[in-house]
């Protein structure tokens, strides 16, 4: 499915369309061609080709509806687990009378999004 980064982290296909996970079906496909027809590098001078996978791939996943849901219970366990590596961090950082580094907190907090 494509949906696991490098970093072994999900990606995040609503982000990708820029849409909410609340989104229909029909705004899925408009925001879809919206951004194709922006990043298509035959149709502007500057258009991405490696943005337009990302696009199809996403679009590919959102637009079937049990793609849809792995996706979204994909995205629900690893922002669990990405608050529980958080508050694990956070009570290591008490009981060692240090505060967390900032940075590892943060980017537990945001990444899954």
């Amino acid at each position: 499915m494509g949906e696991v980064n490098q970093a072994g982290r999900v990606k995040n296909f609503y982000k990708v369309l820029e849409i909410a996970e609340t989104s229909t079906p029909e705004e899925i496909k408009r925001a879809y061609r919206k951004l194709v027809r922006q990043h298509h590098p035959d149709r502007n001078q500057g258009g991405d080709d490696t943005r337009v996978k990302e696009l199809n791939a996403a679009y590919a996943v959102l637009s079937d509806s049990v793609e849809r849901k792995q996706h979204d219970m994909k995205l629900k366990r690893a922002r669990a687990y990405a608050a529980a590596q958080a508050k694990a961090a956070k009570a290591r950082a008490a009981r060692s009378g240090r505060k967390p580094p900032a940075a590892k907190a943060k980017a537990a907090a945001d990444a899954f999004g």
